[in-house]
């Protein structure tokens, strides 16, 4: 980052600071907005050289569909909860805003609750995170999350540089595609990226006539399902807590980027506004379908939908 510009955002956060130690206003709301402030700077740092690399969607799709062969081969067999997965999620992958993604849903056998994207729009979902959801909108809504992170690059910029030096026959500074592999569970996403994949993928699902509740409600589902885990423990500093949630393999949904309770305040406030401007609409929440894998466009059971 050029020295002058680090002057810059240095005095910008240091003057919210000051702001928030003077302003007669609750600190903890006053820290998370200067948090805020922190992110959208960062952003807009990252927006220019990230539209200066920018690669094309085939690259990207060819350099998805290579890390998603290392986690479960294209032969693989599709089993009964992949099909559902793949129904449900191209509903909501159907409003998109790159169409040229082709999305592919896959659902790895482990008891982990978890889901993740990888750039190209190759979406992974575990069976532990299907046992902890009680209807289909909550799928919707946390498939609609990992989509959004695709359809946002901000799955893509992760290895946009690395990416481009590919596209341009440059040499390679960040080793083999085994080296870029293993970098996909340790990178974490900013918390505005988390922000946005929670309202867009709110919105995507929404769209796809899922209740617009389901994505708060998935997120308190996951909460109460790990709760029995975490509740006598003693609260510790704020990295040694995000080190213990990523070793316990939360998703990519729930972690805790921003701050739980701050995600749920945002989740509801989308939820509010998208059910006002779209009175007496019904929607599927579909707990029989779930529970049946089979996805409510192709099989509505009453007393599965709600009309707000």
């Amino acid at each position: 980052m050029p020295r002058p510009l680090f002057f810059i955002i240095a005095a910008l956060v240091a003057g919210g600071l000051v702001v928030t130690s003077l302003a007669p206003v609750d600190r903890a709301a006053s820290f998370a907005a200067v948090l805020e402030m922190w992110g959208d700077v960062m952003r807009d740092v990252d927006a220019v050289p990230l539209q200066l690399v920018r690669v094309q969607e085939e690259t990207e799709m060819e350099f998805g569909a290579a890390l998603a062969a290392r986690i479960l081969p294209e032969n693989t067999p599709l089993s009964v909860e992949t099909r559902y997965v793949m129904q449900v999620g191209n509903e909501v992958a159907g409003r998109a805003k790159r169409s040229r993604i082709v999305y592919h849903f896959r659902v790895i056998d482990s008891p982990e609750v978890n889901a993740f994207a990888l750039p190209g729009g190759h979406i992974f979902v575990y069976r532990g995170l299907l046992a902890t959801l009680r209807d289909e909108s909550q799928l919707a809504a946390i498939l609609g999350h990992e989509i959004a992170h695709v359809d946002q690059r901000h799955c893509v910029e992760r290895f946009q540089y690395e990416l481009k030096m590919k596209e341009l026959r440059l040499p390679e500074g960040a080793g083999s595609l085994a080296d870029l592999a293993r970098r996909v569970g340790s990178m974490a996403y900013a918390p505005y990226q988390e922000y946005e994949a929670d309202a867009e993928g709110q919105l995507l699902a929404a769209q796809a006539d899922y209740d617009p509740a389901g994505g708060s409600n998935a997120m308190a589902a996951i909460i109460e399902r790990l709760e029995p885990a975490t509740a006598a423990r003693a609260p510790g500093s704020p990295l040694g807590e995000a080190a213990r949630a990523t070793a316990q393999g939360l998703s990519d949904f729930f972690r805790s980027h921003p701050r739980t309770d701050e995600r749920m305040r945002r989740l509801r406030q989308v939820e509010q506004a998208y059910i006002a401007k779209h009175p007496r609409h019904t929607y599927c929440r579909g707990a029989r379908n779930l529970a049946e894998r089979a996805p409510c466009r192709f099989q509505p059971i009453d007393g599965e939908m709600v009309t707000y």
